[in-house]
């Protein structure tokens, strides 16, 4: 019985996709003819979970959630973030190691994670192979088919289809997932975690508060964990115990102060109110990866404090971050929204130097530039909206070898969006012909031999023969290990090639051409690229930077979104969205806000057909789910189109509305 992780701590070069070789290189991937088979995976078990015991009135969840997997149930633990779910299933995880003893234990987060990159981690948790191999999508989901595992998964944001779709694949499996709402596919048993019963949550107060109660104080703790103030909820009656603790507070003056408005904002004031300069500082940083966990030192380079680790520990007494097992996030639901958090402390120039130093220190090993990937994009998406362009590049030059050699290909079609949005911004023709080339040579792997054709012939059109000379061999060189399906007779696909270049360059004729069809659907949601979110206004403090040179006029972007139907869905996404418009034509990605659209279809040049993807963050609910209220929530994004050419612009036309609505 284990809970694993799985993977090497030396950075490889290389990477085996189906067939192909995928080798890294300073001018972008190189891809060939693989001259051996895939190699065959082997189960492998590990080191035993760490012993996690410490809950509060939680323990019927836990005998509930057992008895559901002992009968053979998938289970679906949802409650409002705060409630303890990672707390429960940190519990659940190291109790299945006794009560399943001849089955493999995996507690992971899925955490801004597309369904594939997920599969791919489920599978290095419980595979290794000879050599690192990007699985096909089939042969992915037949491995993990075979598996009989005890898959503890925590913060679940997949949309239902993707959703069900691994429910399918781990069918072999027991699973337990946590999740913000009530997810509703049928195999599911729901168990709610909502506030705590009266008794604990007073053992819970006197936890934080560090004694046992006066006979006094008894009244004034049970108005504060009641129904008309914090409910219950674990994370806020902590946090009122250690603003009495501190002495800043009396429970009756919270009372006083928590009884008129919202609850959650009042607190979170009073908590941000008792933070030092410093630790508000560290509270900035890491609001740029909310709901996610960095660690100690990269906080502190970020930061530009030392003594990080006392100011770390400091705030995890005062609740306002979470420690898990030895990296710190800020909840998302701590002390405010992460960007009113991040605005009046962060440096993000400072913040953004900081994590490019940590990334390239060659004392990095492989494994833990891939254990922080996930919160580098959320910290990525901040720096693109900020405007930080050269950041953005350089952050994105940094993660991406951890993504393509861990099968990320998601997030790594995500980050070099990012990238060629940034490199857009800056018209700096060579690191766009940069992520082109990177893009169209993921398609080739993945088989999309048309769109693969348009990206690297429109990144072989801006790395000129002079001053890019390697660069382009690359190009060339990927080009030429495209199939022999006579690409080059077919007037549809060179008319596509030759519209790209021509556009890139700024020369508009691609009227005159030929429309090509659209690239052949794939049965995997991992082929269409998507792009990052377009420039908006920075509401951040951000420190100077000089622009890259340009070696050629930026390019001219046709792309426009005029329409949008349907124009609100589910945060779970999964619902179908008709995008009309124009420039449409070889489209490489949609993006919903800053998250990927995993599965979209180019109908014609003014029409695209997508699937909502999930929201990574769901809206805050402030009011507790019981049988007559449905509270609701709502949140709106930008739907960006993306093709060589550039970007759409946003407008009012291009919104779409994710609409939370929670069912008891």
């Amino acid at each position: 019985m284990t809970v694993i992780g799985g993977g090497s701590s030396q950075s490889p070069e290389s990477v085996l996709v189906d067939g192909w070789q995928l080798s890294l290189s300073q001018h972008g991937v190189k891809v060939s003819k693989a001259f051996s088979p895939m190699p065959a995976p082997q189960r492998v078990r590990q080191a035993s979970p760490e012993f996690f015991n410490d809950l509060v009135g939680r323990h019927d969840e836990v005998e509930a959630v057992l008895s559901a997997l002992h009968a053979g149930s998938f289970v679906n633990v949802w409650g409002e973030c705060g409630t303890g779910k990672t707390s429960l299933l940190r519990h659940v995880a190291y109790r299945a190691t006794e009560e399943f003893y001849d089955r493999t234990v995996i507690y992971r987060s899925a955490a801004r994670q597309p369904l594939e990159d997920f599969l791919h981690e489920l599978h290095r948790c419980l595979y290794k192979a000879p050599a690192h191999a990007k699985w096909r999508a089939g042969e992915l989901r037949e491995q993990l088919g075979s598996v009989q595992a005890v898959l503890v998964i925590d913060d679940m944001a997949l949309a239902d289809s993707d959703l069900a779709d691994l429910l399918w694949v781990l069918r072999g499996s027991l699973v337990v997932i946590a999740s913000t709402v009530r997810r509703s596919d049928p195999a599911l048993r729901p168990i709610w975690l909502g506030g705590l019963k009266e008794d604990a949550a007073i053992e819970l107060f006197q936890r934080g508060l560090g004694h046992r109660l006066e006979t006094g104080e008894y009244a004034d703790v049970r108005r504060l964990i009641g129904p008309d103030l914090s409910r219950g909820h674990p994370l806020r009656v902590l946090q009122a115990a250690a603003l009495v603790r501190s002495g800043r507070r009396s429970t009756g003056e919270l009372v006083r102060i928590l009884q008129s408005g919202d609850l959650a904002e009042r607190l979170g004031r009073e908590c941000r109110s008792a933070l030092s300069p410093e630790e508000r500082q560290v509270v900035a940083v890491l609001a740029l990866a909310a709901g996610t966990f960095l660690p100690a030192d990269l906080i502190s380079r970020m930061c530009g404090l030392s003594q990080i680790v006392a100011l770390l520990r400091a705030l995890r007494r005062k609740h306002v971050i979470d420690e898990r097992p030895d990296r710190f996030g800020l909840p998302v639901c701590s002390i405010g929204a992460p960007r009113a958090l991040v605005v009046p402390s962060a440096r993000l120039g400072l913040s953004l130097r900081g994590l490019d130093t940590w990334l390239t220190h060659p004392d990095l090993s492989f494994d833990g530039l891939l254990s922080v990937s996930g919160s580098v994009l959320a910290i990525l998406d901040f720096a693109d909206q900020a405007g930080e362009w050269d950041s953005v590049l350089r952050i994105v030059r940094a993660i991406e070898p951890a993504l393509i050699i861990s099968g990320r290909w998601e997030q790594w079609r995500s980050a070099l969006n990012s990238g060629l949005h940034a490199a857009e911004q800056l018209h700096h023709d060579l690191e766009r012909a940069y992520y082109l080339h990177q893009l169209g040579s993921r398609a080739l792997c993945l088989g999309d031999q048309d769109q693969a054709i348009q990206l690297l012939k429109a990144a072989e059109s801006l790395r000129p023969r002079r001053n890019a000379r390697k660069a382009r061999r690359v190009t060339t060189h990927n080009l030429t290990m495209i199939t022999r399906r006579q690409w080059w007779h077919r007037p549809a696909t060179i008319a596509a090639a030759a519209a790209a270049a021509v556009v890139i360059s700024g020369v508009a004729i691609a009227s005159n051409l030929p429309t090509p069809s659209p690239p052949p659907t794939s049965p995997s949601p991992s082929i269409s690229p998507t792009v990052s979110r377009s420039p908006s206004a920075s509401p951040f403090p951000t420190e100077s930077s000089s622009p890259a040179n340009s070696s050629t006029t930026p390019a001219h972007i046709t792309t426009s979104v005029s329409r949008v139907s349907p124009a609100s869905g589910t945060p779970a996404g999964g619902d179908i969205v008709t995008i009309t418009g124009s420039g449409f034509t070889g489209a490489t990605g949609v993006n919903f806000g800053s998250t990927s659209a995993t599965t979209f279809q180019v109908n014609s040049d003014s029409q695209i057909t997508v699937t909502s993807p999930a929201y990574k963050s769901t809206p805050h609910i402030t009011t507790a789910p019981t049988a007559s209220t449905s509270p609701t929530n709502a949140v709106t994004v930008d739907i960006i189109v993306v093709t060589p050419a550039g970007t759409s612009a946003t407008s009012s036309a291009d919104q779409f509305t994710y609409v939370v609505s929670v069912v008891p």
